[in-house]
């Protein structure tokens, strides 16, 4: 998959959203100095004129993402400024041929990126509930996920997140999707030092 898409990448330099998609998955296969060196790329003049392009919706969603994790102080709060707004819409491309959930996703883990705890559980929970509404079980997960993590890191949080990640981790078995069940175990790491 990375070869076809950096050769679109390569073929289409003007669709930003192909390069934001390259950086995910840079991001996601874990190669970290690749992906902050493709983030580097998305200054907020980019950003938005991103924004007129085809693949938009999605090229947002999957920046927004990496920058959470890599991006800059300023480019986290730029995307926030952008997504936060959007917060009852869904980031697609095309006419639903890519789903990356709902951008109240992506706006709660840049705000708990930007230290708002309160904005990032309230976003997030947002999103869980969007999701469920629309019957997208996968999102739904990665929002339940999301959302273990911001109210865990208060160690009074920390009952409400295992429940969270409990109800993610039936929906993962549900739908047998591995990747989710990785996540799932990487946040009880990282919150509970479980492996299982």
């Amino acid at each position: 998959m990375l070869s076809p898409l950096k050769e679109i990448v390569k073929r289409y330099p003007l669709v930003t959203s192909w390069r934001s998609a390259l950086t995910w998955l840079y991001w996601d296969m874990g190669a970290l100095d690749d992906s902050a060196r493709e983030l580097s790329f998305f200054t907020c003049e980019r950003i938005n004129s991103m924004r007129r392009q085809v693949g938009a919706g999605a090229g947002l969603g999957m920046i927004a993402e990496v920058a959470a994790e890599l991006g800059s102080m300023h480019i986290r709060n730029h995307l926030f400024s952008i997504l936060e707004p959007l917060r009852d819409r869904f980031a697609t491309a095309g006419y639903g041929v890519l789903y990356l959930g709902s951008f109240a996703r992506h706006a709660g883990i840049l705000a708990r990126s930007l230290g708002d705890t309160q904005k990032a559980e309230a976003l997030l929970s947002l999103s869980v509930d969007q999701e469920a509404s629309r019957g997208a079980h996968l999102w739904q997960a990665y929002s339940l996920i999301d959302l273990a993590v911001t109210v865990g890191c208060q160690e009074t949080g920390l009952p409400y997140a295992d429940r969270l990640l409990d109800s993610a981790d039936q929906i993962a078995r549900s739908i047998h999707v591995p990747r989710l069940v990785r996540r799932i175990r990487e946040s009880r790491r990282r919150l509970f030092g479980q492996y299982d």
